[in-house]
């Protein structure tokens, strides 16, 4: 464990980034206009590949904060809403557990400020069952267990 010194506000080595304060840090880089930018460009994907109803809704719904536009930027390393397959399977899930996410009658999704983290969470497939205690769990971290033999 090490400690900052107020004066100093990051601390780079290597390939890492230690950060302070990681408000201030990115408001020093403009990472909103960033995320925003971003932002744009995926909701757009989204309506090419006939995932939501209305693009600038779910542009509203995200909005400028940051927690939503880190999910949203997060779908882009995945890109599983390119996966036909993994949007039915999406759309299977959601019925199966009575999520409150709906879909038109083009079976696009209707996306609003109430449902747009449940939205996020889904379309980066962070929603899982515990093994242990048998409830669902939002998760911010996957990855994948090995089997051991």
């Amino acid at each position: 464990m090490f400690t900052f010194r107020n004066a100093i506000d990051f601390l780079a080595f290597g390939d890492d980034v230690f950060i302070r304060d990681k408000a201030k840090y990115e408001l020093g880089l403009n990472i909103r206009e960033g995320l925003e930018a971003k932002r744009d460009i995926l909701a757009d994907a989204f309506a090419q590949h006939g995932i939501v109803a209305c693009v600038d809704d779910l542009k509203v719904a995200i909005g400028t904060n940051k927690t939503l536009l880190r999910r949203l930027v997060a779908i882009e390393q995945t890109r599983y809403f390119e996966d036909q397959e993994f949007i039915e399977d999406m759309k299977t899930a959601i019925d199966d557990h009575k999520f409150d996410l709906p879909s038109n009658d083009d079976g696009k999704f209707i996306i609003d400020e109430n449902n747009i983290d449940l939205f996020l969470k889904l379309v980066n497939d962070k929603r899982f069952i515990s093994l242990i205690k048998k409830q669902m769990v939002d998760a911010d971290v996957v990855e994948v267990v090995q089997e051991t033999v």
